[in-house]
């Protein structure tokens, strides 16, 4: 565990300003003080964990191996006209009408 000196100096390096500047949020003092306190502590978290032993265990992306979980890509019969169609909101001579979204 850490000292109340060693959490001031964790929270002390949390740059809250850089951060909200980067998620493009405004905040209060109030708002930085609290997301500095919670930061520090996620931090503080991770300073315990680093100091687990870990020597002989193999790093793993996942807590259980796993396989190749994707199926088949079978081909399949393509939808008719009238069935793909059916679902659009809008459409004109076997075609979907989209919203115009470039000017």
């Amino acid at each position: 565990m850490t000292t109340g000196t060693e959490k001031n100096h964790i929270g002390a390096e949390v740059d809250v300003d850089h951060i909200a500047t980067l998620a493009r949020i405004h905040l209060t003092e109030s708002e930085k003080e609290e997301l500095r306190k919670n930061l520090a502590s996620i931090l503080e978290h991770f300073r315990e964990l680093s100091s687990v032993n870990v020597d002989g265990i193999e790093p793993s992306a996942h807590a259980f191996p796993l396989y190749d979980v994707l199926r088949e890509d079978d081909a399949a019969g393509a939808f008719d006209v009238q069935t793909a169609l059916s679902n659009a909101p809008k459409q004109r001579s076997g075609l979907i009408i989209v919203p115009k979204v470039i000017e």
